[in-house]
């Protein structure tokens, strides 16, 4: 049943191959070439062009690019629905050098790699020699899966047409914009299934995602029944400015951040661990001060952020963890310069040349720093400021909420410095200027789902998945392992369950650019949430120059496991 329903290793390859010619890099106008794209592929289609209702786009609400998710169901008798989603968008180009040109043609790259296979990693080169994975940029993330569910739901469409196959329930295929970004295209989309669930009564029963999976053992592939959340946290230190030569005289804010980097930096205690596995520890990828010019004195403020993946950690949780670590790190910074201080002191007792009269410096460091999160300082800001800064405040958080979902221009600014330049307008209309580190959140947030927050899509996952790695050990010598989370960050974090019903308060609190073209759509997850999985090929280097995934499994064994898996949801 499942071979003579798999579209031909031809399509699925041709798909591939003009689907990477689309090249909709994240975050811009380019994505709507993925769109227009699968429009072609849809409208010419006997099936999908003779059946109004059968496909369509759903426009992002205010998106600026004009984004649309694409979408095409197949009807059949029953209300049991399986979804298909992948995402249209692929990460820029940079590591491609002087290869940019033709990152996104697979045979003209293969060719040039070859001339240049000297310089790749041995594993690499293996691969590109053994003409096993074909390489191009977004083959693998993700448009290897992409390209299967489009041949599949094509085939689906000249089966029903023809009468081959009775589907008993449906299917829905979903292609996603904005993945690699704020997973813009998940977010409308879940209010695009909510809307067709109520229209048509459809019992939604799994999302199968395509994401490539990697593998630790090259011989067994890897099935995800959940996918990892992920927060990023931001510290914002506000110091004492004082000049170089007056050190002792102010609070250098880059001492406070340090350490603050220091205590989370990999820090295993913000990993989650879950059934053996375990979440990857933070790291930090923004650090700086926020002088806009050299002068003698060291900086007012300074600000960064890292990443914490979660495998069930709530927003509560990490609020407190937050505060914790930045009350040891700023007693910290006190111990460490009141010992210099004091050191300092013995060393110049008695010394005229000594900027101030002995008896006139205090025996101790003058400064302690205090923690407030986000919120907290907004509400003094409010108390200060009363209704003025009210008003100031909404306009200016409306303004930058706009800009950084505005694609990428001269003017426009990343989602770290719109925040920190929102927490420097709040702190000039506070009236303590004490040293103080502030803690929050950036967007994007993902929620980490698995069905094993769920006590009955569990045990039915586990079937599945069981099921399903027998399916093709038996089929094609290759057995699968599941884990209950996808590491690698997805849109499934959007259709499955586990989203704790508190987090938007706390992202409300948290995060200064939430709300306005920033949200959370929590109604319309709560209203589809359903078992997730992902079933995917095995790709490698996403992002690189040498990205590739592995040509069996896009056009033989990822379409003939998904194709199994729609057959346990009782699609037909």
């Amino acid at each position: 049943m499942v071979e003579s329903v798999r579209p031909s290793a031809d399509t699925i390859r041709r798909i591939l191959t003009d689907y990477i010619a689309a090249e909709s890099v994240t975050g811009g106008f380019a994505e709507n070439s993925a769109t227009e794209f699968l429009r072609g592929v849809f409208s010419s289609a006997p099936y999908f062009s003779e059946n109004n209702g059968s496909w369509g786009c759903y426009d992002i609400p205010e998106d600026f690019c004009g984004r649309s998710v694409f979408w095409a169901v197949i009807r059949g008798e029953g209300p049991q629905t399986v979804v298909l989603i992948h995402h249209s968008d692929v990460a820029g180009v940079e590591d491609f050098g002087s290869l940019k040109d033709i990152a996104f043609s697979p045979d003209a790259l293969r060719d040039a790699l070859l001339k240049i296979r000297g310089s790749l990693s041995p594993d690499a080169r293996a691969d590109l020699e053994s003409g096993a994975f074909l390489f191009g940029h977004g083959g693998a993330d993700m448009k290897g899966g992409g390209a299967v569910q489009i041949a599949l739901m094509l085939r689906f469409g000249e089966l029903i047409k023809r009468e081959d196959v009775k589907f008993r329930g449906n299917v829905i295929m979903l292609a996603l914009p904005d993945e690699e970004n704020l997973s813009a295209g998940m977010c409308a989309a879940t209010g695009l299934l909510a809307s067709l669930k109520k229209r048509h009564g459809f019992d939604y029963r799994l999302t199968i995602n395509s994401e490539p999976h990697q593998r630790r053992d090259f011989s067994r592939g890897v099935f995800s029944a959940g996918s990892v959340g992920k927060a990023m946290p931001f510290y914002y230190a506000r110091g004492s400015l004082a000049h170089i030569s007056k050190v002792f005289e102010g609070v250098n804010p880059i001492g406070i951040l340090s350490a603050l980097v220091r205590a989370t930096e990999l820090n295993l205690a913000f990993s989650d661990v879950s059934g053996g596995e375990a979440a990857p520890p933070p790291t930090w990828s923004y650090f700086r001060d926020r002088k806009d010019a050299y002068d003698v004195s060291m900086p007012l403020s300074a600000a960064g952020c890292f990443s914490i993946l979660t495998l069930g950690r709530d927003m509560n949780r990490i609020a407190r963890e937050l505060r914790e670590t930045a009350e040891v790190a700023a007693g910290e910074v006190y111990r460490r310069a009141n010992e210099s201080y004091r050191r300092y002191l013995a060393l110049t007792a008695g010394n005229a040349g000594t900027a101030e009269a002995e008896d006139d410096r205090p025996a101790d460091f003058p400064y302690t720093i205090t923690v407030s999160s986000f919120d907290e300082l907004l509400r003094e800001a409010e108390k200060d400021g009363g209704e003025e800064f009210r008003r100031a405040w909404t306009q200016r958080q409306a303004a930058a909420n706009d800009n950084f979902t505005r694609p990428a221009s001269e003017d426009s600014r990343t989602a770290a410095e719109l925040t920190f330049e929102l927490i420097d307008f709040v702190f000039d209309r506070i009236r303590d200027l004490r040293p103080r580190i502030v803690f929050g959140l950036l967007p994007p947030w993902y929620p980490a789902v698995s069905n094993i927050f769920l006590d009955k899509a569990e045990a039915d996952s586990k079937a599945l998945t069981r099921k399903l790695a027998a399916f093709s050990a038996d089929r094609f010598g290759v057995p699968y392992d599941t884990e209950n989370f996808y590491t690698g960050i997805s849109d499934l974090s959007y259709a499955g369950y586990g989203i704790d019903a508190r987090a938007e308060q706390a992202l409300t609190a948290l995060m200064p650019l939430y709300g306005g073209r920033y949200t959370i759509p929590f109604g319309d997850i709560a209203e589809i949430a359903m078992p997730v999985i992902n079933i995917g090929p095995w790709g490698k280097d996403f992002h690189k120059l040498t990205e590739r995934v592995l040509i069996d499994d896009v056009c033989r064994h990822t379409p003939e496991i998904i194709l199994a898996a729609l057959s346990e949801c009782g699609i037909w």
